[in-house]
């Protein structure tokens, strides 16, 4: 399967130019007493609702004490701006994929229970930046009660806030939240906010901002039939209660909108384009509210885009529609996803959640949406299956060998793969990456630098279902020393695994790395007359050198000489010879005469294992006493140097 090494979780195709035109997804959720801490079923079940939907912007209301649990919603959802209340009492708040061109400011004065969240959003694309309220407005009562007074007082605020900063009935504004409504008629009060007398106080929300054509969406569930949007208790009905209330700018844009119905969800019913799997039958209601969203398009004038019904082209490559990731990690993005749209040559692609990685094991469904700025919305599915790493039917290992020893000769290292429904049969399961590491450091593969990793190759003639991967290793790359070896994985665009090997089974095989069971190879790299001599021709005086004394070169300086003498009947040579090249050969002979015939017959010799002090002696030698009793035929005794080809 191809897949593609650069992700982004959110993807702008084409240049946005200023003074054109924008798509946003909307959404607001009254979470009903707190969102909860992350991990609970209140705040799960709002995570849920809102990687299903995948808002640009996302109003709360009834928070309480939930900043941290924001901050964490925002951070899972990819939501990167955002205003956080702190207070313990029901709040408002504010998650933005863009960030704010104004500071949020809350407004709030005499009269009013709660503030109003109110700020502006820096889109790109749009030289008309929106202004959005969040809105929670005070609760029940009866026509002429003292709530619908403190709802009116409210929105009169509000109004005074758009007005101050400046807004016409020309510009882009958004109203949500949960308006609480409830009168069934409009109320006129002998006095209100600042003053007034007499202070009016419509029942319908859209009677509060006429001349600045702020006005509600026709909001429905999927069905296209139900608008209610508080689900109702013992003592009243199922009203709705929540709003998106866009001025005139937006509505003529055609927006499109849907009170989200995780019932409904689960039974089928399609509504609005929504991203990943669809709820399982049985989720529960995150809240007494439902969520409500909707797709608008933010538009400047003379944006010179004209009149299209036809949704964006997505182009996916299909070998990419379907990926396996170990190690419990993808990154959701890709940026071979394409839309395409005869009218818009900027169409933007956005995949939800936009959380840069998911980590929890199992199947899910990623969906990439692409949007005309038109307000033309299309998706296309991929289907990503995460493993845990060494979960059932995924293994990776260092294969063999566990140690290895090498001088100027190569040798292969090889390591094993399987996954399951990918490596069964006789072909390579596809999209894998295989490397295997050599470093000088003894510790986790995963803190080795990148240069210390070799490209695998699959191993054409491994006869096992798992895929066998090998390196070729020489000894003539590296200095003569210990180094760790180990095998490095990835899927697709899955996270990196490491392989190592058991180092109590002498037949081979392992798993992950893990330090203890599962660890590195160790390879043993000798040292090589052409390293030491810089690749110079050989000749008996350089390998002499080479052999004997221990000189770190052919020209140096610094080699050791031999010593003789007779000790105790004995004729004893004492010589620091070259140990660690397994091509070379040290040996001493003895003779009667100079001229005669030598014999290595009768010829003794001691290292550091029998106790000869090895102080000052260079790396990769060692101090060896040769000796052979002094008779007749042993008058003489010398040490020869024999390097193998």
């Amino acid at each position: 399967m191809k897949t593609n090494k650069h992700l982004a979780p959110v993807l702008l195709l084409g240049l946005l130019c200023g003074g054109q035109a924008a798509p946003l997804r909307i959404a607001s959720f009254n979470v009903e007493g707190g969102l909860g801490a992350p991990g609970t079923s209140s705040y799960e079940d709002v995570a849920k609702h809102f990687e299903r939907i995948g808002a640009d912007i996302l109003a709360l209301q009834e928070l309480q004490s939930d900043s941290a649990s924001l901050a964490t919603l925002q951070q899972r959802l990819g939501l990167p701006y955002g205003y956080h209340p702190t207070s313990s009492t029901l709040q408002v708040g504010l998650l933005s994929r863009y960030p704010f061109r104004s500071a949020p400011a809350l407004v709030y004065a005499a009269g009013m229970l709660r503030p109003i969240l109110l700020v502006q959003v820096n889109v790109p694309g749009i030289s008309n930046d929106p202004w959005v309220a969040v809105v929670h407005l005070k609760c029940c009562g009866s026509t002429g009660g003292p709530e619908q007074l403190t709802r009116a007082t409210e929105l009169y605020y509000l109004r005074q806030a758009l007005t101050a900063r400046g807004v016409t009935s020309q510009d882009n504004v958004i109203l949500v939240g949960d308006f609480n409504l409830v009168a069934t008629d409009n109320y006129t009060y002998p006095s209100g906010p600042g003053g007034l007398s007499p202070f009016s106080a419509p029942a319908s929300a859209d009677g509060y901002f006429p001349d600045l054509g702020i006005l509600k969406l026709d909001l429905r569930h999927a069905d296209g039939v139900s608008s209610w949007s508080w689900r109702s208790n013992g003592l009243f009905p199922s009203s709705q209660l929540d709003h998106i209330m866009a001025s005139g700018a937006i509505r003529s844009a055609n927006p499109r909108s849907e009170i989200y119905d995780v019932v409904k969800d689960a039974a089928g019913m399609v509504g609005r384009p929504k991203f990943g799997d669809r709820a399982s039958a049985g989720t529960p209601y995150a809240s007494d509210h439902l969520p409500i969203f909707a797709d608008v398009v933010l538009r400047d004038k003379n944006d010179g885009f004209a009149a299209d019904s036809s949704a964006p082209a997505m182009a996916l490559p299909i070998t990419s529609t379907s990926l396996n990731s170990p190690g419990g990690s993808f990154e959701p993005g890709a940026t071979d996803v394409r839309a395409v749209d005869d009218q818009d040559p900027a169409p933007v692609v956005t995949c939800y959640p936009l959380l840069n990685r998911f980590t929890t094991p199992g199947s899910r469904t990623i969906t990439y949406m692409g949007r005309d700025r038109l307000g033309n919305t299309a998706t296309v599915n991929r289907r990503i299956r995460i493993l845990g790493a060494g979960a059932t039917g995924f293994s990776a290992n260092l294969q063999w060998p566990r140690h290895l020893v090498l001088a100027r000769n190569a040798d292969q290292i090889y390591a094993r793969i399987f996954v399951q429904g990918m490596s069964e049969g006789t072909a390579t399961a596809p999209d894998i990456q295989a490397w295997i590491g050599v470093s000088d450091q003894d510790t986790s593969p995963s803190s080795w630098p990148e240069r210390a990793w070799r490209a695998a190759s699959v191993n054409p003639h491994a006869n096992n279902e798992s895929d066998e991967y090998m390196v070729t290793v020489k000894g003539s790359d590296f200095a003569p020393g210990s180094y760790r070896y180990a095998s490095r994985w990835r899927i697709g665009n899955g996270s990196y695994l490491y392989g190592g090997i058991d180092q109590s089974d002498s037949t081979g095989g392992g798993g992950l790395w893990n330090g203890s069971s599962f660890t590195s190879g160790l390879l043993k790299v000798n040292s090589t007359f052409a390293g030491w001599s810089g690749g110079a021709a050989i000749d008996s005086e350089a390998v002499e050198r080479y052999a004997i004394g221990g000189a770190s070169g052919p020209s140096s300086g610094d080699g050791q000489a031999s010593s003789t003498g007779l000790e105790d009947g004995l004729l004893v040579l004492a010589a620091v010879v070259r140990a660690d090249d397994p091509s070379l050969t040290v040996m001493a002979e003895s003779s009667g005469n100079l001229g005669g015939v030598w014999s290595v017959q009768g010829v003794a010799a001691a290292g550091a294992a029998e106790g000869v002090p090895q102080d000052g002696v260079p790396a990769g030698c060692e101090k060896r006493v040769f000796s052979v009793p002094a008779t007749g035929d042993a008058r003489f005794l010398r040490l020869r140097a024999v390097l193998a080809e």
